[in-house]
């Protein structure tokens, strides 16, 4: 499934930030949430085409931003249009992260953990950070897309655990402070393709066995469930959390 996340990913990399109003909303929001310190060395997980990497580089204009993300063609979007001489793109697994045992003083992700396994990741987030280092980041909870579930299938769709099971998570790996909140939003789409394109050219198309319903007769499906002014409602989840090591 990795290397179906790479290639999906890769290839949404040249339309991806026509498509991401709603992600860069959701890093905007994780960038404010940041504490106010003297980071000297700051990790972006999944930076995708790069967005919360330079808002951090310009927030933090001291800090060495160091980026990764598992899909070469967005590594390669990201470096053609960075302007920030600290900020430093790469190929990197947020389940494997490619540096050393307490090495940055802040690790942040936004609207990507939802790709990975949640232990994996979060053990590896804990190794990397240094000693009272803060971990701040979001991502797509369980709600998301509900509506398209309950016609597909939920075989369709990665799971991921909600904030009440990541918060037993967290503590037991050791993290303090830690702080959970979800947000449930109603977006609006004209009509039922507008909304697969715009989940496609995020790079979202990999589901884990894929439904089997027909496409037309999905849509029929959702629009008459679905329906509202304007075309047809989604919902997305997201959760916001912040804790330090």
């Amino acid at each position: 499934m990795k290397e179906k996340i790479k290639r999906n990913f890769s290839k949404s990399a040249s339309k991806y930030d026509a498509y991401a109003s709603l992600h860069k909303e959701i890093a905007g929001r994780v960038l404010s949430q940041i504490p106010e310190d003297d980071y000297k060395y700051i990790l972006d997980i999944g930076t995708g085409t790069g967005f919360l990497a330079y808002g951090l580089a310009e927030r933090f204009k001291k800090a060495k931003v160091f980026a990764i993300d598992i899909a070469p063609g967005m590594i390669e979007h990201a470096r053609a249009k960075n302007p920030y001489p600290n900020i430093q793109f790469q190929e990197g697994d947020g389940e494997k992260i490619p540096f050393g045992n307490d090495t940055f003083d802040l690790v942040v992700s936004s609207s990507s953990f939802q790709w990975m396994d949640p232990k994996k990741c979060f053990f590896e987030v804990k190794r990397v950070l240094k000693p009272e280092g803060d971990f701040v980041f979001s991502f797509f909870g369980p709600k998301t897309l509900q509506e398209l579930k309950g016609i597909v299938g939920d075989k369709s769709f990665y799971k991921y655990p909600g904030a009440k099971e990541l918060k037993k998570l967290f503590e037991k790996l050791g993290f303090k402070s830690v702080g959970l909140i979800s947000e449930v939003k109603k977006d609006v789409f004209p009509d039922f393709m507008t909304m697969l394109r715009f989940l496609k050219g995020l790079g979202a198309q990999t589901g884990r066995d894929g439904s089997k319903k027909p496409l037309r007769l999905a849509e029929v499906e959702y629009n008459k469930k679905c329906s509202c002014k304007g075309g047809i409602r989604a919902t997305f989840e997201i959760v916001y959390g912040g804790m330090s090591k």
